[in-house]
C-alpha cells in the first residue's frame, strides 16, 4: 500500500469536509476578528441540524473537526500578529 493511499485510508472524507469548511470560514477573521467564532457556530449548527432535523446523532468528532479547522487559521493569524 502506497502513502497516498494510506493517507485517505487514515482520515475519514466527512472529517476532511468539516475540516476545510472550518478553514474557509475561519479566513472572514482577516475583515473582523470576531468571526473566528464563525467555524464554531457553524460546527454545532450543522451537528444540531443533523440530530434534531435529519433525525441523526450529534457527532462531536465532526464539530471538533470544524473547529480544528478554524483554529489553524486562529494560530497563523495569532503568529502573524506576534511577528508584526
Amino acid at each position: 500500500m502506497d502513502l497516498q493511499t494510506k493517507i485517505d485510508n487514515a482520515i475519514p472524507k466527512d472529517k476532511l469536509l468539516h475540516f476545510c469548511s472550518g478553514l474557509l470560514l475561519a479566513q472572514f477573521a482577516y475583515i473582523w476578528i470576531w468571526l473566528l467564532f464563525l467555524p464554531v457556530i457553524a460546527g454545532f449548527g450543522k451537528e444540531l441540524y443533523d440530530k434534531y432535523v435529519r433525525k441523526t446523532r450529534f457527532d462531536w468528532y465532526d464539530a471538533a473537526a470544524t473547529i480544528a479547522g478554524g483554529m489553524s487559521v486562529a494560530a497563523v493569524i495569532t503568529i502573524k500578529i506576534l511577528l508584526l
